[in-house]
């Protein structure tokens, strides 16, 4: 950014910017996309996808548990089978007296069981293949996140510079007022001229005044917003060095946004969720290995048991909630269908908006160039021309205004021209720190 001094530059302001920092725009969006909290929790959600593959996977893998309990009673039930779980049961057990009313009885128990699922008709395999869609679709939310931030911070990055850059054509306005002011009271002391002119004119410093100080509130909000997106401190002072002017370099022309992968995405995962749904009908088949230890004192007067089971299970009817699953998983897919094609329209038309304003930036700086020259020779003409006494304070002080008007325009347009080269570029999906545009 080009950096224009006079001598009404404060020497605050002076020392502020010889101590600055430089600062490139694509600094700025790898700063932003780095240090972000958005992007840090869009990060955070990708990592906690990643493991529901993890945990899908774990289907396939057998389940061990461990159990310790004590249970303490008198009823008759526990205590009998108790006593022959502990392989403590004797003839003596056998009295009618015994078996109706026992006394208290403990037992200790330990339980290890292992579990290994066999065969789930698919489901788990299915299972793996929605988790790793869910993990691109956190994928695609991060690169939806950073190019968002890529287009807030390059847009906020030129806010900053073109409030920069009007300060001092504020201050050059404010400069020539107070210029026009002395030969206006030259004037009147010639007596060419009536007290009107120097009141018109100081009329005139006081709205240029007034604009500078607009102008300074809006460079200080601007670089507040620029600081909060790249992380720094309030205090920090950044020479805004990529220039104003188009880059050189031009959007890609593919389209690589990442709402369109994630809609493509969603509609996959909610075909799997149907073929998931339909699985419900399938049987289930899973082994279970046991081993339990019932001792009546915690280490002694033990006895153990083993178990072995084969299990299948298979729900031919569940009172229709299955079909209910299957029939939410298919309208689900045919939500997500309707809404790949309303992102593709309207991503398509956002790149239009986008390639027109473009062209329409590129006709408006052409035409802001060549005005400076207009601007500065009428000027020039009408300041001899009151010199002269042949025309009036308010035809200077309009050429002035003229003048000042046409500079401010020349930044809108370079500012209009850039940003409309990102927004572009951000339609497109290309807008990533190490982008060419950014340079």
């Amino acid at each position: 950014m080009r950096i224009y001094l006079n001598r009404m530059s404060s020497p605050i302001l002076l020392l502020a910017l010889f101590a600055a920092d430089p600062l490139t725009l694509a600094d700025a969006v790898q700063r932003a996309v780095s240090s972000h909290p958005t992007a840090a929790s869009a990060r955070a959600a990708l990592r906690a996808a990643a493991e529901k593959s993890s945990l899908a996977a774990a289907s396939r893998k057998p389940r061990i548990d461990f159990q310790e309990s004590w249970v303490n009673s008198n009823n008759p039930v526990f205590v009998f089978s108790s006593l022959l779980t502990q392989r403590q049961f004797g003839p003596a057990n056998f009295a009618i007296p015994t078996l109706n009313s026992p006394g208290f009885l403990n037992n200790f128990q330990s339980l290890i069981t292992a579990e290994q699922l066999l065969f789930d008709s698919g489901r788990t395999r299915k299972s793996i293949e929605a988790a790793s869609l869910e993990r691109q679709l956190a994928e695609s939310s991060l690169e939806q996140v950073e190019l968002a931030l890529a287009a807030r911070t390059a847009r906020a990055y030129l806010d900053a510079q073109l409030t920069r850059a009007a300060i001092p054509v504020a201050e050059q306005a404010l400069l020539s007022a107070r210029s026009s002011l002395i030969q206006a009271e030259a004037s009147l002391a010639a007596g060419r001229t009536t007290p009107a002119d120097p009141l018109s004119v100081k009329v005139q410093i006081a709205t240029l005044e007034e604009q500078l100080l607009e102008r300074r509130a809006q460079s200080a909000i601007a670089s507040r917003v620029l600081h909060e997106l790249i992380g720094a401190a309030d205090e920090a002072a950044f020479d805004l060095s990529t220039p104003l002017s188009a880059s050189p370099s031009h959007p890609t022309a593919a389209l690589l946004r990442p709402e369109l992968a994630q809609a493509r995405l969603t509609l996959a995962s909610s075909a799997k969720q149907t073929e998931i749904a339909r699985l419900a009908w399938l049987p289930t088949v899973g082994l279970r290995l046991g081993f339990e230890a019932d001792r009546q004192r915690f280490v002694t007067r033990a006895g153990s048991n083993w178990l072995a089971a084969l299990s299948l299970k298979w729900t031919p009817y569940s009172g229709g909630a299955d079909r209910a699953l299957l029939r939410i998983a298919q309208a689900s897919r045919d939500a997500a269908q309707a809404s790949l094609t309303a992102t593709e329209r309207r991503l398509k038309l956002e790149v239009f908006e986008a390639q027109t304003l473009l062209d329409s930036s590129r006709a408006r700086l052409a035409t802001s160039q060549s005005a400076i020259d207009s601007a500065q020779e009428t000027l020039r003409i009408t300041r001899d021309r009151y010199e002269a006494g042949l025309t009036t304070i308010t035809e200077l002080l309009r050429a002035e205004s003229a003048l000042n008007d046409s500079r401010l325009r020349l930044l809108i347009a370079n500012h209009g021209l850039r940003a409309a080269q990102l927004n572009l570029a951000a339609a497109l999906g290309s807008l990533k720190p190490g982008a060419a545009l950014l340079q």
